[in-house]
């Protein structure tokens, strides 16, 4: 994970209360500003995510985000308005050098294969924003738009240059044939 992320959530591991934390996160407009900036989009309106931390023999993160963006449609290149929404869960360890001298941690062979975890901090925004980039369409179309719509190429149906070789073929074929 980056270390400076545009919208912060830091968590500390140690202070994960035994039942878990829930947390309700949303972006203000300046991270907006700055979410869109990283995502290469002309905005990002509204961020809002809940989030479950629990500890146990990992730090689990489970997680619901939906977000309003405007991307651009990559036919006609306007700007259109795109909802996305969706949930991951991820599983944290801490590593050996961040771990308090009497801890104990134990691996639980059932979860995904837990992240080692650098430090006493789990950036809960970060995660936040990795997701939502992988669950952003990467292809925005208007809607509207027939599902078979293409720019046609001028020179799609014009006729092909003959290549060297096929006149080397000819040239074959005539002294073959005399």
């Amino acid at each position: 994970m980056q270390q400076s992320s545009e919208m912060p959530y830091l968590i500390d591991i140690y202070k994960i209360p035994e039942k878990g934390k829930e947390l309700i996160i949303k972006a203000n407009a300046e991270q907006c500003v700055a979410i869109a900036k990283r995502l290469k989009i002309p905005a990002v309106l509204s961020l809002t995510a809940s989030a479950n931390i629990t500890k146990g023999s990992s730090i689990r993160v489970q997680c619901r985000f939906e977000a309003d963006l405007k991307q651009n449609c990559v036919i006609t290149l306007e700007t259109i308005q795109t909802h996305v929404q969706g949930k991951f869960e991820e599983f944290f360890t801490p590593s050996s050098g961040s771990c308090k001298k009497n801890d104990i941690i134990e691996l639980d062979m059932e979860n995904e294969d837990p992240l080692p975890l650098e430090g006493h901090e789990l950036d809960v925004g970060e995660l936040i924003l990795e997701h939502l980039s992988l669950s952003m369409n990467p292809y925005p179309k208007k809607e509207g738009l027939p599902e078979d719509f293409f720019f046609k190429d001028e020179n799609f149906d014009s006729p092909k240059q003959e290549s060297p070789f096929a006149k080397l073929a000819d040239l074959k074929l005539k002294k073959g044939s005399t």
